[in-house]
């Protein structure tokens, strides 16, 4: 049978080799290490003379051939990374932030003489809804309710001429009747915001553009001043950062940029690593004498070259393909993304030292993304959440680098105002334990009853709700040591999480 072959063919190996020194067998370790020779002693010094042998450059340059030839045999793994940021980031930009266009509006008119009503429809923006006009109101009604529009515009009777007396009543008395006759109503589906948003907008336009049309038409002697109708309070054409006609899209682009390049480099560095253990290559080179270290910094290495790709793709197709301006420095956005890229390497070891195989890796890393995206200020400001998650999202990874990308790219700020931001929850926290001389906290008795006394803006927005404060200092009740040894762990968390 194949084992009396086997057996065969073992003996005349060693045949052949009667003379040669072999290396030692699993037998004759243990039996020297129960003489006192420790396996280890030996192991260490094989992996030493090995280690002699070459030095650390050559190492490093036979570890990163090989990391290069790893992702040389997976080339579909290679262009997925190297392309993908382009693909999601040249899609959200195609799909999300664009202005709604042709929104389906049905109109009862129910005027007669339908003089002032029709003019106030030629002045619905033709490229933003789309008006249907119906003879009854119910059947314009049902369009609501079966989907087909997204609202309802009704002109009661009498409008014109309610809408006249209105305009030619003196020192504003109106009778209330008069008012309702005299205005038309909106019956919205309001289940999408967006859509509602731009239907209102739209017809807030157009109700501004009706009444100075009929201010143009009046024979009034002398002519009034039509900008008596404009706003009390009025958005200035010139910002001071951004513009008046503001886009989502330009809101999440910095959030989705820092995001790409933290997820992608976890994912690849969590994989690329857990494959080279799991296909032994980690455990040969140890026994060849490379040092973990030079391991580390040699992955490190081929990451961030594949993350100088992404991140000039991801960059090309923002600022070129789709003219998001950018007040800023080229540079520090790509060092801002470089950084994130990093920092996610940093996690991905962490999830292949966490993880035995890549499916423990990627539900680690997938389940990982939704928390990222929800609270670190990508999808939505910081100032819409309650408190306790303002708290908790501030230390994130990515919270601060996102507000930091987003004031570079739509402020122009340089380099020292982005290292405030990204610095300021380590600053706070340093402060918060009076490691600062300047913000000792001090303590103020009286009676039975104490306080502690912390400096005003010492936690403007990372912890404001641990405190009842009042309008000059930041004072919390001292019942004994409770909530100042609270208030050191928060302190020592934050920093844990900033660095």
């Amino acid at each position: 049978n194949l084992e009396d072959v086997f057996l065969k063919v073992c003996r005349a190996e060693d045949e052949k080799l009667v003379g040669v020194s072999m290396p030692p067998t699993m037998a004759s370790m243990r039996a020297n290490a129960s003489n006192g020779q420790h396996l280890q002693s030996v192991t260490t010094a094989q992996t030493k003379k090995v280690s002699h042998s070459t030095n650390t450059v050559q190492r490093f340059g036979a570890l990163i051939e090989k990391n290069f030839i790893s992702l040389y045999r997976q080339k579909m793994l290679f262009l997925i990374q190297i392309v993908m940021p382009m693909i999601g980031i040249a899609l959200f930009c195609a799909c999300i932030g664009g202005k709604l266009r042709d929104l389906d509006v049905v109109v009862y008119n129910e005027d007669s003489p339908a003089l002032l009503s029709e003019i106030f429809l030629t002045h619905i923006d033709n490229k933003t809804i789309l008006w249907n006009r119906f003879a009854d109101n119910g059947s314009a009604y049902n369009e609501v309710k079966v989907g087909n529009a997204y609202g309802e515009l009704v002109f009661g009777p009498n409008f014109t001429a309610a809408l006249m007396a209105r305009a030619a009543a003196t020192n504003l008395q109106v009778s209330d009747e008069t008012i309702a006759m005299s205005t038309a109503m909106f019956y919205a589906d309001l289940t999408d915001m967006n859509i509602y948003q731009t239907l209102f907008k739209s017809l807030l336009e157009t109700n501004f553009a009706f009444m100075k049309d009929m201010l143009n038409r009046s024979a009034l002697n002398p002519k009034p001043n039509i900008k008596a109708l404009n706003p009390i309070v009025n958005v200035n054409k010139d910002p001071i950062y951004g513009t008046t006609d503001p886009k989502f899209r330009e809101f999440m682009t910095p959030g989705l940029i820092v995001l790409m390049s933290y997820l992608l480099a976890i994912g690849l560095t969590a994989l690329s690593t857990i494959t080279e253990r799991r296909e032994g290559l980690l455990e040969r080179s140890l026994v060849a004498g490379v040092h973990m270290y030079e391991i580390l910094m040699s992955h490190v290495f081929v990451q961030i070259i594949i993350l100088v790709f992404q991140t000039s793709l991801v960059m090309i197709t923002v600022f070129m393909f789709f003219k998001i301006d950018c007040k800023g420095s080229y540079l520090l956005v790509f060092l801002l993304s470089i950084l994130q890229g990093i920092c996610g390497m940093c996690f991905g070891l962490l999830v292949s030292a966490i993880a035995e195989n890549t499916r423990t890796a990627l539900i680690i890393i997938v389940g990982s993304l939704m928390p990222y995206l929800i609270i670190s200020g990508i999808v939505w400001p910081l100032e819409g959440m309650d408190s306790w998650v303002q708290w908790v999202a501030t230390p994130m990874p990515q919270t601060l680098p996102v507000i930091a990308l987003r004031n570079v790219i739509f402020k122009g700020w340089g380099l020292k105002r982005t290292l405030e931001i990204l610095m300021k929850p380590i600053e706070l926290s340093i402060e918060s334990i009076g490691l600062k001389s300047d913000t000792n906290i001090r303590r103020m008795s009286s009676g039975s009853d104490s306080t502690k006394v912390y400096p005003k803006d010492s936690f403007d927005r990372f912890g404001d709700d641990l405190c009842k404060t009042d309008s000059v200092l930041n004072v919390c009740p001292n019942n004994g040591s409770e909530e100042y040894s609270r208030h050191k762990q928060i302190s020592f968390f934050l920093i844990i999480q900033s660095l």
